[in-house]
């Protein structure tokens, strides 16, 4: 990419579209945001990105070599082919980047959204310089990345890293794809809600009841995360066990790929320490043992924008290096 040219990278999601300006530093110039709209269906949700990329592109005036999208769910950018999405009703196979591109006229890919994070991270985030790293996004779902010696690796059909459907306890609790046990369904949004919710029910967790307001369908990560920040052991218990199960899936991560860096990202990240403090331990007990090497798990640095940022980035293609110092 020629100095001073700028990339639009757009994060689809199910609830809002974030759009940025990005240039090739991967340094976000501009932002906006508007909501999704989903239940609308395919064709609203296509035309507000429209609307996103035009309104970067109109209030910008900066050239515009190209555009990123990261989108949910199952992705083949080769194609720019998105699939049965979740959160987004009615999607079946949309040829999504095709369908931008004849609107606008610019170059366009899409990929998983989690694997934008992924790029991002590794190029100028917390993964930079490293040649090997495993990303997860924890939210709602549980989504996964992977940079294997240097490139981001997408698998055969771009369906790579599914790491929130990794078996971690083989009689848990049933996961949405259908099996029991998945990671997502022990460290997902839902299930801290449903521990939590549990844990008021057994009379304990007196902060997390106090934040919800006494309603314990209003539960969720974040307020059991401030729970937790003020002494409520009960919530300090819950992020615990998360931790130990997201360790778990950690240890075979490294047994299988030997990464130098596991970086977390998502909403329930911000827990911090809460989760990862006992998360690396359960890594580390399980993970095989070899003398010189260390694994680093670290937090994700670029937020909100690291979705916006690795579309951009994705855009590209070859055309950028990763960024370094």
């Amino acid at each position: 990419m020629r100095p001073g040219r700028c990339v639009i990278g757009i994060d689809l999601g199910g609830t809002n579209i974030r759009a940025a300006l990005v240039d090739e530093r991967g340094s976000v110039r501009q932002r906006h945001c508007l909501s999704t709209g989903a239940a609308d269906g395919v064709d609203a949700v296509v035309s507000r990105l429209v609307e996103a990329a035009r309104t970067i592109v109109s209030s910008s005036g900066e050239e515009v070599e190209a555009i990123g999208i990261g989108a949910p769910g199952l992705v083949d950018p080769s194609r720019g082919v998105v699939r049965i999405p979740p959160n987004l009703p009615g999607w079946g196979e949309v040829p999504l980047a095709s369908l931008i591109e004849g609107a606008l006229g610019y170059p366009t890919r899409v990929g998983n959204d989690t694997n934008m994070v992924t790029l991002a991270e590794w190029m100028c985030g917390a993964g930079r310089g490293a040649r090997h790293m495993v990303c997860l996004t924890l939210g709602t779902g549980v989504g996964g990345g992977l940079v294997l010696d240097s490139q981001l690796y997408l698998g055969a059909r771009g369906a790579a890293a599914e790491i929130g459907h990794m078996t971690v306890e083989p009689q848990g609790p049933l996961c949405n794809c259908g099996n029991r046990g998945c990671l997502e369904s022990l460290v997902g949004a839902s299930a801290i809600a449903e521990r939590a919710r549990m844990a008021i029910e057994r009379g304990e967790g007196e902060e997390m009841r106090r934040l919800s307001g006494g309603d314990h369908e209003q539960l969720t990560p974040e307020i059991v995360a401030r729970a937790a920040e003020c002494g409520d052991e009960a919530a300090r218990r819950v992020l615990y066990d998360v931790g130990v199960y997201l360790g778990i899936a950690l240890a075979s991560i490294v047994n299988l790929l030997d990464p130098e860096i596991i970086v977390i990202g998502g909403g329930i990240s911000h827990a911090g320490d809460l989760i990862l403090e006992p998360a690396r331990a359960a890594m580390e007990e399980r993970a095989m043992r070899l003398e010189d090497r260390h694994v680093s798990v670290v937090p994700a640095a670029l937020g909100d924008d690291g979705g916006v940022i690795g579309a951009a980035l994705f855009a590209l293609g070859d055309d950028v290096d990763p960024v370094q110092g």
